[in-house]
């Protein structure tokens, strides 16, 4: 066995060679010299030199290919709406499949809208029948506000159904709601709290209408609150509507609109979350022929003509421009 081939005398060989290439190459460096080295300082710039005279061409030259590229790129691929068209009459075909799409969309969407306004139309007449289905039901008795009223759903069931009350007015709450209109006449809706007999429950009585001074806009017009127990028929209802009020209203007699929580809380007195509008004929000042509740079935039934029309009008027009008229002007350029 050789001991040089030892891990250990192999490094003691690699340093040893080390070390004579060390003192070799001092000798060399000691002979390079002054003129060695200005020599190489010599190649060094002229190879840089070389280097960037060779790169600022290669850039000159990358340049040019990127403003060809360019060029090329922007005239072979540019699409405007002119180069667009110009395809579209050149393929008769695919100019024929496009128009046929753009009618077939238009005359969708047209029934849509359409078919939309005639169910909103059948929602209204539903609403308007179920209200006269309601006012021919049963004459209901005061005690039944106790507490039939205390849900949501259970005052959606009670709207428009007749109702009978007994029970006695609190008119130092009376309220005039202005700007509201009967038989096209601006004037008042007066508004008491009634307390109902036997069941200690507050409604708001939607008592009638009145006419207003033009003269003076404060003055309050006279209308006759009896005092004692009364008896009166009217339909439940839904608080007052509101009108458009700029800022906030004063806590006054004559007002704009009603909050039945904010007048609850003015109050103090314990009132229904509904109403009752008073019916019959005019009395104690005040008239009620109230309005009827406009369904606008009318507007909803010429909006769908309207739409129905324009799908049909797209239809006629394709049937003319895309068939009819390219067939006429094929035969008269036959016979010629």
């Amino acid at each position: 066995m050789d001991v040089a081939q030892f891990p250990g005398n192999q490094d003691a060989n690699e340093e040893h060679d080390g070390e004579a290439n060390a003192k070799s190459q001092g000798l060399d460096h000691v002979a390079f010299g002054r003129n060695g080295f200005i020599g190489t300082l010599r190649g060094v710039f002229d190879a840089t030199a070389h280097h960037v005279k060779e790169g600022g061409g290669q850039a000159g030259q990358n340049g040019q290919e990127r403003k060809c590229n360019n060029y090329f790129h922007d005239r072979n691929y540019r699409m405007s709406w002119k180069a667009l068209t110009s395809a579209l009459k050149k393929n008769t075909g695919l100019q024929s499949v496009l128009w046929l799409s753009l009618a077939i969309v238009g005359v969708a969407i047209a029934c849509q809208l359409g078919f939309w306004q005639l169910g909103r139309a059948q929602t209204k007449l539903d609403w308007q029948a179920e209200m006269t289905k309601k006012a021919q039901m049963p004459v209901l008795e005061g005690s039944f506000l106790g507490g039939a009223q205390d849900s949501e759903a259970n005052r959606v069931v009670l709207q428009h159904r007749p109702i009978q009350l007994e029970g006695e007015w609190l008119s130092q709450h009376t309220v005039y709601l202005d700007n509201r209109q009967m038989n096209a006449r601006p004037g008042f809706y007066v508004l008491t709290p009634l307390k109902v007999q036997g069941t200690g429950a507050v409604v708001l009585v939607q008592r009638g209408w009145v006419g207003r001074d033009f003269t003076d806009r404060t003055r309050l017009p006279a209308i006759q609150t009896p005092a004692g127990p009364v008896t009166l028929s009217g339909l439940i209802a839904l608080p007052p509507s509101k009108l458009y009020a700029l800022g906030e209203e004063a806590k006054t007699v004559i007002r704009q609109n009603l909050d039945l929580k904010d007048f609850r809380v003015e109050t103090g007195l314990p009132l229904l979350e509904i109403s009752v509008i008073q019916t019959g004929a005019a009395s104690e000042g005040l008239l009620r022929e109230w309005p009827q509740a406009a369904t606008g079935v009318e507007k909803h039934h010429g909006y769908a003509f309207q739409w129905f029309g324009l799908a049909l009008l797209i239809a006629l027009l394709y049937v003319w421009f895309q068939i009819v008229r390219p067939r006429i002007k094929s035969k008269v350029i036959d016979s010629h």
